[in-house]
């Protein structure tokens, strides 16, 4: 199986930036998660659930390991890459612009 997960879809933020998913959503045993890796923080960053916020009172959980964050029953956890950068797309409120497929 390919480690390769590099999308065929352009990402932008609301500066129209490129976005890198591989920053925001990150594979961690079968699950995949939305958690934005901050090089200066060296740590990550995952934002909460709606139900998780109104229980902690707080927005995010921060790490150093996807380990911790993956134990959460309060962040975003899927089975698959497209819907964990299909979260992301809405929580951070990028845009797409769909790429040629090449030959």
């Amino acid at each position: 199986m390919s480690t390769d997960h590099k999308s065929r879809v352009a990402y932008f933020d609301e500066d129209g930036d490129p976005v890198d998913v591989d920053e925001y959503v990150h594979q961690y045993g079968e699950r995949w998660l939305v958690a934005r890796w901050d090089e200066r923080a060296n740590q990550y960053t995952a934002p909460l659930t709606k139900n998780g916020r109104r229980g902690t009172g707080c927005h995010s959980i921060f790490s150093r390991t996807l380990g911790y964050i993956a134990s959460s029953p309060n962040v975003y956890c899927y089975t698959s890459r497209g819907s964990a950068v299909s979260a992301a797309l809405l929580i951070y409120g990028w845009e797409k612009e769909r790429r040629c497929a090449t030959p």
